[in-house]
């Protein structure tokens, strides 16, 4: 990952914890990685909104011209599998059980700098899209 790349990546989520708390959710952890295990990656937000703990993808893009895809197809199969297995190691790891959770997708897109398009994609997947 280039520089260039991290630095959008770290604005975007800081952009989606902005509109998220503007929203109502509470933000109780970020950029979270496991220690061990065979879950790699990192869930970006992790959030409550209402009774739900939502575990938050965000996907920045600098533009949708035709060599990119829109950011919340970038969140694929492979990154949905990905994520649930990050959460499973996250609830067992602060012992959450029976607790209802949410998966949610923030797209942003800064074509415009100063006035980046967000989007919230609630429930965007859950883990039968996983199995």
């Amino acid at each position: 990952m280039s520089l260039r790349s991290k630095a959008l990546g770290d604005t975007g989520e800081q952009l989606a914890a902005q509109y998220l708390e503007l929203h109502g959710y509470c933000i109780v952890d970020t950029n979270v990685r496991p220690v061990g295990g065979r879950a790699r990656g990192e869930i970006d937000l992790i959030a409550w909104d209402g009774e739900y703990l939502v575990f938050i993808e965000v996907k920045s893009r600098r533009s949708t011209n035709r060599l990119q895809i829109a950011p919340i197809l970038a969140v694929d199969y492979r990154k949905r599998q990905q994520i649930v297995w990050l959460t499973d190691f996250y609830l067992a790891k602060h012992r959450l059980d029976d607790i209802p959770i949410r998966f949610d997708i923030v797209e942003i897109l800064k074509k415009d700098p100063h006035d980046p398009i967000i989007t919230l994609h609630r429930g965007a997947f859950d883990r039968t899209d996983c199995e």
